[in-house]
């Protein structure tokens, strides 16, 4: 029999960590979508039985769970894109509303502190409020 000593273990074992790491990282195409597909069953299971439960065949319960899945795939990417469209219908008054917000802001400095608006265009080097409202003009463009 043979003797191994500590070192030897210890490189095997770096070793074999490291192949574990580097075919995880290699067969990452397929193994990502073999753990979704997993995953997937898994959740699906307890309703597929149910349909089975119910006398409906496999295959049948096995497509009807696909077909909710779809559907609440759709339901959900329907409802993302309603928001972005009523999100960028809204984006001038959401625009208009920051231009306010930050004129009254430029008003409570100039009240407050005693620093007109002039001075403060010269503080920041230009418009603030125009310097703001494209940045946020330019975030709903790129979206």
């Amino acid at each position: 029999m043979r003797q191994t000593s500590a070192l030897q273990k210890a490189v095997l074992f770096l070793l074999l960590g490291f192949l574990i790491v580097a075919t995880s990282y290699y067969a990452k195409p397929f193994l990502v979508p073999l753990c979704f597909g997993g995953l997937l069953a898994m959740l699906f299971l307890p309703l597929s039985r149910w349909f089975e439960n119910k006398k409906i065949p496999k295959g049948f319960s096995i497509l009807l769970c696909i077909v909710i899945f779809l559907g609440l795939i759709m339901a959900i990417i329907g409802l993302i894109s309603w928001q972005i469209t009523d999100l960028t219908t809204e984006s001038t008054d959401i625009e208009n509303k920051i231009r306010k917000m930050i004129s009254e802001i430029e008003e409570y400095i100039g009240d407050h502190f005693g620093i007109s608006k002039k001075q403060q265009e010269k503080i920041t080097g230009s418009r603030f409020v125009h310097r703001c409202s494209s940045i946020v003009w330019e975030g709903w463009c790129r979206s």
